[in-house]
């Protein structure tokens, strides 16, 4: 308020009452918004790993040796797009997402596994920045 003289004083006021809603609001669709996406990383999650134990039950059945090898390199593509799904959840700003901090963790698994299979593997990489 302010004292205008003597006698004379003037108040303003303000009804900030849908302000405070809105902000209400907000927070509370923030909140909805990030327990959906943990549900979905978690879907996601465990649909990875149905898939994964799928292949490795049908390998256990898989007698011809070029189908296994197909099955173990779908089961480390699934191991990447794991590595890259995680990477993304745990990225705190989605709007700048950091995918080629991921490569180097994809890159080690790969040439692990090639390794494992007796394959030499040189890898040559080119990470721009945009």
């Amino acid at each position: 308020f302010s004292k205008m003289n003597e006698n004379e004083v003037m108040v303003l006021s303000r009804n900030v009452t849908e302000t405070i809603e809105y902000e209400y609001m907000l927070v509370e669709s923030v909140k909805e918004k990030e327990i959906l996406l943990k549900e979905v990383h978690h879907r996601v999650k465990n649909n990875l790993q149905l898939i994964a134990s799928i292949v490795n039950m049908q390998m256990r059945h898989t007698r011809s040796e070029e189908a296994r090898s197909i099955m173990r390199s779908l089961q480390e593509r699934m191991v990447s797009l794991a590595t890259i799904h995680n990477g993304l959840y745990q990225t705190a700003d989605l709007a700048v997402i950091g995918v080629a901090a991921l490569f180097p963790e994809i890159i080690e698994q790969v040439t692990r596994n090639a390794q494992i299979r007796g394959q030499r593997v040189a890898v040559e990489s080119h990470l721009a920045r945009f």
